[in-house]
């Protein structure tokens, strides 16, 4: 019997020494490596938001709570020469496609892509050879404001997020990051363009009425060119101050 109760004790103390040899440096290495990639991409976060906003790891995607912009407007009118838009005061407001550039690209210099109600903004891309222009309209004025990327109101169309991404590649002055913006009856206000210089904003939208859920990943592990499969994913929440 004593033999028997060594022998079990012995090969139960070599297969945990083997489990834990086998498994846990690859667990602890891995965790920590994601533990550091994390960090620093919450470090650079608020050092770009600055005292604007607070910034917060988040536990994964979540479904956005956003105001949407409507197609239906009847004074705008998408034409083969361009945008028209019928101001407040009767004016008409003629955005005109470059001819040369859409019969090279076939695709139209101008193009309405909605409406605001709240706040009377009409959306409207500028694409200009590889790069677009994001514009913002007031129906009441026809003043126009270019914000980053494609506009992300909250519920209450008071704030705006706009990713800042595809410019970086072809203008040395323009960073990674994203915009936040306030609208107040129709007036846009850049509240802070957060630049970012090795984090790629991936998405990102409202999930509260001041808190914008981001998720971003390495821009090195972006620009990788398919040598690395899939990029680390890291999710933060920013909530304005």
């Amino acid at each position: 019997m004593p033999i028997l109760r060594f022998t079990s004790t012995f090969f139960l103390a070599i297969l945990t020494i083997t489990l834990a040899v086998g498994q846990e440096p690859v667990a602890a290495g891995s965790h920590q490596k994601a533990a550091v990639s994390a960090a620093g991409a919450l470090t650079e976060l608020r050092q770009a938001l600055g005292t604007t906003a607070t910034a917060v790891p988040a536990k994964g995607a979540a479904a956005f709570q956003q105001a949407a912009f409507s197609q239906l407007n009847p004074g705008v009118k998408q034409t083969a020469a361009g945008v028209h838009i019928s101001l407040d005061d009767k004016r008409l407001l003629v955005l005109r496609n470059d001819r040369a550039e859409q019969e090279e690209t076939g695709v139209s210099t101008y193009r309405y892509r909605g409406t605001d109600w709240r706040n009377q903004l009409i959306w409207v891309t500028r694409q200009l050879y590889e790069e677009t222009k994001t514009l913002l309209i007031s129906e009441a004025t026809g003043k126009e404001v270019e914000i980053a990327n494609e506009p992300q109101l909250n519920l209450t169309s008071t704030l705006l997020f706009a990713q800042q991404n595809e410019c970086y590649m072809m203008f040395e002055d323009c960073y990674p990051g994203f915009q936040l913006w306030r609208i107040n009856k129709g007036v846009l206000q850049l509240i802070k363009e957060a630049r970012l210089k090795n984090y790629f904003v991936v998405s990102g939208g409202w999930i509260a009425p001041k808190t914008v859920r981001l998720e971003i990943a390495r821009l090195q592990d972006v620009l990788a060119d398919g040598k690395v499969p899939a990029p680390k994913r890291l999710y933060f929440d920013v909530t304005l101050k």
